[in-house]
């Protein structure tokens, strides 16, 4: 993931691309991850920083927050409240098809 993400915010640098900017999914990477401080560092926000106990899936009974949505200005967000999951929320379970829970969040332009 670190790979992809240096050459896509590489190819936006080279090609003075200014328009605001989406990136999302599962990045399989926890907020102290290289890949998630890189996307920081190049100035984009995560919709749900900051939320306590953010977690996004259970694995071996670790909820760990994986998947996210990051932005760049000339936008504001909201984003929706995450599903709770901690270590003993079975996933995928009854209402939540998915190992993973969804990250939503809405945009506007400013």
């Amino acid at each position: 993931m670190m790979a992809t993400m240096s050459e896509l915010l590489a190819w936006r640098d080279e090609n003075a691309v200014s328009v605001p900017w989406i990136v999302c999914g599962d990045f399989n990477a926890t907020p102290d991850s290289d890949v998630v401080q890189l996307l920081q560092r190049a100035g984009f926000r995560a919709s749900h920083a900051g939320q306590p106990k953010a977690a996004t899936c259970n694995a071996n009974q670790r909820a760990k927050l994986i998947d996210y949505i990051f932005h760049n200005d000339g936008m504001k967000q909201e984003s929706i409240p995450l599903i709770p999951v901690d270590d003993t929320t079975p996933l995928p379970g009854p209402g939540q098809a998915s190992d993973h829970v969804p990250v939503i969040a809405e945009f506007d332009f400013v």
